[in-house]
């Protein structure tokens, strides 16, 4: 289920933007019903540009409760294990879960606009919004909502607050390599707390546990091996696409700010699908990898 929209999690850490206080008036109030809200539940249909719509049911809960079931697999957080489950191979594998994996799932595309639940301060993502015109979503009456994003979901989005319920029925976005749009068939704010163990992931039958595969060494070598893999041949001394030359170290150190990986040029370009440019987007492994090595200081 390595699906690099969903496993993006990257960018734990968020930039900060316009505070809550100055988005119109139905997106800030989704923003505050959903931070007050012990949780929510919804059935999705997610479309990417010119693919097939897939089914998604995500369910999140206080505190750092989690679960999001698609075609593939599956992932569940019980707030101390994250487990993600392959449907092909019948495997799983388990890790801790720590602030940066939830910060993470500001990060999904096919989740960001719900993010709240779980969330602290996820209205400072958002840069600028503008209320546009009504529209029928699935017989409910919504308002759009035009908003710009920054940090690790840098792009455009459209929010369709739902006028009765004050939430979000489902949004489209485009950043970097995603263009998506999410609706919402199945809908609930929970008023009352759910218990952990309804987030304990139950292996199937048959199912074997995999080891994660070992986390690479956060040094420059291996940042310098990645970009020679993904970056070339657009950032290398004869193109210098974007004015960067990503094969030596000096190269590199113009789009870093050691230490500091949220304002990062090349971090915040490979967070949001704007890096690679005419691939994929890295895998989560790859990014958290630069991210490490940026903010361990981005010694040579």
């Amino acid at each position: 289920m390595k699906n690099p929209a969903l496993i993006s999690l990257a960018c734990l850490s968020i930039a900060v933007f316009a505070a809550q206080s100055s988005l119109p008036s139905n997106l800030a109030n989704h923003v505050k019903l959903l931070e007050e809200a012990p949780s929510f539940k919804a059935t999705l249909s997610v479309l990417a540009a010119g693919g097939a719509p897939e089914t998604v049911k995500i369910t999140f809960a206080k505190p750092n409760l989690f679960t999001i079931e698609r075609n593939g697999g599956s992932l569940w957080c019980d707030g101390q294990t994250l487990t993600e489950y392959f449907k092909s191979t019948n495997t799983y594998t388990q890790v801790p879960v720590n602030e940066k994996t939830l910060g993470q799932i500001a990060a999904w595309p096919e989740t960001f606009a719900w993010a709240p639940v779980l969330l602290k301060e996820t209205a400072k993502n958002i840069k600028s919004a503008k209320v546009g015109a009504k529209r029928n979503i699935k017989g409910n009456m919504v308002t759009e909502v035009a908003a710009t994003l920054s940090g690790p979901m840098e792009g455009t989005a459209t929010l369709f607050v739902d006028d009765k319920l004050g939430v979000a029925r489902g949004f489209s976005v485009k950043s970097g390599n995603v263009d998506l749009l999410v609706t919402a068939s199945e809908l609930e704010v929970g008023k009352e707390a759910k218990a952990a163990t309804a987030f304990k992931f139950n292996a199937p039958a048959g199912a074997t546990k995999a080891e994660a595969p070992p986390k690479p060494a956060a040094t420059f070598a291996s940042v310098q091996a990645l970009f020679n893999k993904t970056c070339m041949p657009c950032h290398n001394a004869t193109s210098m696409s974007a004015g960067y030359n990503l094969t030596t170290y000096d190269g590199v150190i113009k789009g870093i700010a050691p230490g500091d990986a949220d304002n990062s040029r090349i971090v915040r370009s490979i967070r949001s699908g704007r890096m690679p440019k005419n691939g994929r987007k890295l895998p989560q492994a790859d990014i958290d990898l630069v991210v490490e090595w940026v903010n361990a200081g981005a010694k040579q």
